[in-house]
């Protein structure tokens, strides 16, 4: 059960890298349709000339820039990756969605929000990344739904690379249900009928009190959005290099996922990290460790992580 309520939670998320001190970085907005999104900026110190960007895009649900959940201190990944890149020279871009951090009053109601907002507030970052004269290749990083943003976004602006971290390998809604199916109290047909119903565009009413939560009428849209993509079909269509990364002691992202994707392109690179959590760190196998994670920003980032994420954006320029 504590799987699935980690899902859930997501729905409502080398040795000079080792030694990146933490740079608090510059104001970073984006405007799109008359509202404002807040991020951050973070350059290579005392370099003046281009330099290669990294645009990370957050996961699932409420998670901010950092890529914290907002339950408590956050694990600040992000925040550590950022640093790891300005150590190794390379730039990164980072920003709190709509409705999310410094971004929340750009969302209005949780129903106003669709799947394709988040899209095209990233084109709309990468239209501003592009027209500075700061930066040169531009790298997409994305974290469980922001990997599929990542994806998307990439087959309609051009960009050097897309690294995706713990990604789903089939549609959310398959894979939802099957969690659903396996840990709530009631019939198996019962969560297929509302996740299908709510993928054709439907509205539904749920009596099942287990499920009220999950299926509230006001995330319904954006769910509806959402299952509409497929990861699979999408990640055929990228024709720059990918790197698939997901870590062996992931909770909600078995690895199995990134065999799905590298499937369905085989052209990808795949990274397995061993020990690598949900949450971009180093943590033992226990669950109980594993989920405390999730709001320690003492504990590292994983270096092995970082290491690959910078040698790809070497490798693919």
């Amino acid at each position: 059960m504590k799987t699935c309520f980690l899902f859930l939670i997501a729905l409502l998320g080398c040795s000079r890298m080792l030694q990146a001190q933490e740079n608090a970085g510059s104001g970073f907005t984006i405007t799109r349709n008359n509202t404002t999104l807040y991020g951050t900026l973070v350059k290579p110190a005392g370099v003046k000339k281009k330099v290669p960007v990294v645009l990370l895009i957050s996961g699932t649900g409420q998670m901010n820039r950092d890529l914290n959940l907002g339950l408590g201190r956050g694990s600040d990944a992000y925040k550590m990756l950022a640093d790891s890149f300005a150590a190794a020279g390379i730039a990164s871009v980072r920003f709190d969605k709509r409705g999310v951090g410094a971004s929340e009053a750009a969302l209005k109601h949780d129903s106003l929000l669709q799947f394709e907002d988040h899209i095209l507030d990233v084109i709309a970052c990468l239209e501003k990344i592009r027209s500075s004269r700061q930066f040169g290749p531009i790298y997409l990083a994305g974290h469980s739904e922001g990997a599929l943003v990542a994806l998307i976004a990439a087959n309609r602006f051009k960009v050097q690379g897309v690294i995706c971290m713990e990604t789903l390998g089939e549609r959310s809604d398959i894979a939802l249900g099957k969690q659903l199916n396996k840990n709530t109290p009631g019939k198996p047909t019962e969560v297929d009928t509302l996740l299908s119903q709510i993928r054709a565009g439907r509205r539904v009413r749920v009596q099942n009190k287990y499920l009220v939560t999950v299926f509230r009428p006001s995330i319904q849209p954006y769910m509806s959005s959402l299952f509409s993509y497929d990861p699979q079909a999408e990640i055929k269509k990228v024709t720059v290099p990918v790197l698939l990364i997901n870590g062996t002691h992931d909770l909600q992202v078995p690895t199995d996922n990134t065999r799905l994707l590298q499937e369905a392109n085989p052209a990808v690179s795949v990274k397995l990290i061993p020990g690598m959590n949900y949450m971009l760190k180093e943590v033992p196998e226990e669950l109980e460790k594993n989920i405390a994670s999730y709001n320690d920003p003492s504990l590292p980032l994983s270096a092995a992580l970082a290491e690959e994420m910078i040698r790809f954006c070497r490798s693919a320029r």
